[in-house]
C-alpha cells in the first residue's frame, strides 16, 4: 500500500507509524462544503428535537411505572373498604 500511494510511512524515533496519503483524497469546494454544513446543522437540530421527545417520554414511562396498577388499586380500595366498615360497625355498636 505504501508503494501504490495510499499510505505514507512517518517514523517517530523508533515507531514507525502508516498514515493515509492526503493527496489522494479529493478536494471539495466551498458550495459542496456549504451544503455538507447545511446538512449536518440539519441532523444536529433533528437529533436535538428526537433527544428532547425521548427525554420527555422517558419522564411519562417514570410517572407511568410510579403509579399503582389495576390490581394494586384493587387492593388498596379493598382495604380501605375494610378499614371504613371497621369504623362503621366499631361507632355504632360504640356510641359516644
Amino acid at each position: 500500500m505504501t508503494e501504490e500511494g495510499l499510505l505514507q510511512a512517518k517514523e517517530f524515533g523508533k515507531n514507525k507509524v502508516w498514515l493515509l496519503n492526503q493527496q489522494n483524497i479529493p478536494q471539495i469546494n466551498a458550495q459542496e462544503l456549504a451544503e455538507l454544513t447545511d446538512k449536518l446543522n440539519t441532523a444536529k437540530k433533528e437529533h436535538d428535537k428526537l433527544a428532547d421527545e425521548v427525554k420527555e417520554m422517558n419522564g411519562y414511562l417514570k410517572n407511568l411505572q410510579n403509579q399503582l396498577t389495576g390490581e394494586a388499586l384493587s387492593d388498596e380500595i379493598a382495604k380501605y373498604q375494610k378499614l371504613v366498615n371497621y369504623w362503621f360497625v366499631f361507632s355504632s355498636s360504640h356510641p359516644l
